[in-house]
């Protein structure tokens, strides 16, 4: 993954969700799962401050919850740990910004959260796009956890098994291409040539300002 390519989904996600000089965004993921990148230089980047999640918070989810409540602004977690925090508010709401990704939003899970904070938004994207590629703000009127549209500068294909692309409601393969694509996987050249592949003519005549040299199939 390029440092462009990092800068390009950090930019767009703190615009997004409004980050201001001086907010506090909460760490909980552990460095193993790229999303975490997000939650250690999105704020350092907005002039803001990592507020880092210990063992015992995490363990802890009350504990979790009152972190939050010393001032967090924006919280990205995964559904599951977002399952766990919204059982144990007993009614309370977050005033919070939250980040939802990592797992599939449950339809279940999904309003129940939009409830419990100020704003929701569902992010979906794989490590070799660079951490997310879509983003869909959720609402009490349209809390459906679909995945959205495209982050900035990055663009997405349903195609067919012949790499044609699909009309809209059609089912295909995801394809994504744009400033997120990562080089490719360190010294697998076959399967960086498998996933990373060139774009069928019809993909570059729908009308990118810069054509695609490689598109990512996400499987």
């Amino acid at each position: 993954v390029e440092h462009k390519s990092y800068v390009n989904i950090a930019t767009d996600i703190g615009r997004c969700v409004g980050f201001r000089p001086g907010e506090r965004m909460l760490a909980v993921t552990t460095i193993a799962f790229d999303i975490s990148t997000l939650e250690i230089f999105m704020p350092l980047l907005h002039g803001g401050t990592v507020v880092m999640a210990g063992r015992s918070d995490l363990l802890d989810v009350g504990k979790l919850i009152g972190l939050i409540e010393q001032g967090v602004s924006i919280v990205q977690a995964t559904p599951s740990l977002w399952h766990l925090i919204t059982q144990s508010l007993d009614g309370k709401r977050l005033p919070i910004r939250a980040l939802c990704g990592g797992e599939a939003l449950s339809p279940q899970l999904a309003p129940v959260l939009v409830a419990s904070v100020d704003t929701c938004w569902n992010v979906y994207g794989p490590t070799e796009t660079t951490v997310w590629s879509t983003r869909r703000v959720l609402s009490p009127e349209s809390p459906e956890p679909l995945i959205g549209k495209p982050v900035a500068n990055t663009r997405c294909y349903v195609l067919d098994e012949d790499m044609q692309p699909l009309p809209p409601g059609v089912v295909g393969e995801l394809f994504i291409g744009g400033s997120g694509l990562a080089r490719g996987y360190l010294d697998e050249p076959e399967l960086t040539a498998n996933a990373f592949v060139p774009p069928p003519p019809a993909v570059n005549g729908s009308g990118p300002a810069v054509p695609e040299e490689r598109i990512y199939r996400t499987g």
